[in-house]
């Protein structure tokens, strides 16, 4: 008994070192640096996008996707973001390989992501997006980072402020 007793003190000290002291500031958010996630630039051709198969479904957007893929600048190597506006405040974004012609959405958009902007780099796989959250209490900045693997993005950090976003 005496045993079970100190493993569970000596396990509830360990979690507590983890989380630091008692009523300390959580750690400051730090922004993601571009640099930490670094990809190959694509120097061929860039590809127009294909409405095959399942890419039928962009079908309807495949002017400003042609558009997008011709002239918007890369992310990731080889990819661009194509941002197609769904009203006053509201964006729908896809993602385009230049390399293949391949489509696919990104994860976040429409209505639920007010006035959302985003910023990458060519040579990066980094995506930060922000967008104004709105709500009954009132609007709240929210900055998400995301990192694209080539088939999906994986959602790192995440910020919210009690304001709106600075454009």
């Amino acid at each position: 008994m005496k045993r079970n007793l100190m493993k569970i003190a000596v396990a509830a000290l360990a979690v507590a070192a983890l989380q630091g002291p008692v009523g300390a500031a959580p750690a400051p958010w730090r922004e993601a640096q571009f640099s930490a996630y670094p990809a190959k630039v694509y120097r061929g051709p860039r590809h127009a996008p294909s409405f095959t198969g399942a890419a039928k479904q962009f079908r309807m957007y495949q002017t400003e996707l042609r558009r997008g893929f011709a002239r918007n600048p890369l992310f990731g190597g080889q990819y661009v973001l194509v941002g197609i506006g769904c009203g006053t405040g509201c964006m729908v974004v896809y993602v385009g390989n230049v390399a293949t012609g391949a489509i696919s959405e990104f994860p976040v958009g429409g209505e639920e992501y007010y006035m959302m902007s985003y910023e990458s780099r060519p040579e990066s796989m980094l995506v930060k997006v922000k967008w104004n959250e709105m709500g009954a209490s009132g609007a709240n900045c929210v900055t998400e980072d995301f990192v694209y693997s080539g088939t999906a993005f994986a959602r790192h950090r995440v910020r919210t402020t009690n304001k709106l976003c600075p454009w």
